[in-house]
Order: C-alpha cells, then structure tokens, then sequence
C-alpha cells in the first residue's frame, strides 16, 4: 500500500456543474458583446460625422450603450439576448441628447428631418459580419 487515499463525494458537485455553467454563459455574452461593439464602431462614426453641427451637441452624444433586462423586455427582446442600443444617448453639458436626436431623425410639425443615424447605419454595414467575426474572436483569444 502507498498510504495514499483518495474520497471523492459528490457533495458540492451539483453547485459546481452550475456555477460552471453560469461561467460559460457570463463568457458568451462578453464576446457576443465584443463583437457587438466591433461591429457598431463605423456606424457610430459615420453618426458623428452625419450628425447636425450647430453645437456639435449631438455627435458627442452618439456612442453604444447595453440594454437592460428591463428595457429588453420593453423591447420585445428576449431575456439573455445580448443587445446594444446605438445613438446619442449620453448626456453633454448635463442634457441627455436623445430626445433632440429623434427630433433631428424624424422632425416635428414645424423642423423638417435631419436624418444621420439611418444613412450611419446604412453606411456602416458593409463589412459588418467581418467585424463581429473579429471582436468575437479577438475576445474569445483574450479568455484562453
């Protein structure tokens, strides 16, 4: 005999296999996510480029935000879809921008359309299957 002994129970095993589980899917969502981003980066630019200069405001404002569980469900989007909300939804100079945005994309009774987020989005998907190809799989090389 070597003296060596060897207990394996399968208490903790079940709890494992889960938070092992829960690992994979946190994985999957960052490098879904990390393609998601790859990919809107041209449309983003061709947003700020297209958006409406008097102030400038607005194309500081256009950037990538996550959407949340609850604004999903608002959505339609199914719960644990990775998705991203694109446009000027960021505050500058202590104003959020989106509402000026929806008024420069669609206009109102008295200002005619402004549209830069339809034309960025069009411009920006050529290449765009490539490009989420290549941050999901610069962020799965980041993991490993």
């Amino acid at each position: 005999m070597s003296g060596f002994e060897l207990n394996v129970s399968h208490q903790g095993v079940d709890q494992m296999l889960r938070e092992l589980a829960q690992l994979e899917r946190r994985l999957q969502t960052r490098a879904v996510r990390a393609g998601l981003v790859e990919f809107v980066q041209p449309i983003k630019k061709a947003a700020q480029q297209l958006a409406p200069k008097d102030s400038g405001d607005l194309a500081r404002a256009v950037n990538h935000r996550n959407l949340s569980p609850r604004v999903k469900r608002r959505l339609g989007i199914a719960a644990g879809t990775v998705a991203l909300l694109v446009g000027p939804n960021r505050k500058v100079k202590g104003r959020w921008q989106t509402q000026k945005g929806i008024w420069q994309e669609h206009g109102t009774k008295r200002m005619q359309a402004n549209p830069f987020m339809g034309p960025a989005l069009e411009r920006g998907q050529a290449g765009g299957e490539q490009r989420f190809y290549k941050g999901l799989s610069e962020s799965l090389e980041r993991i490993r």
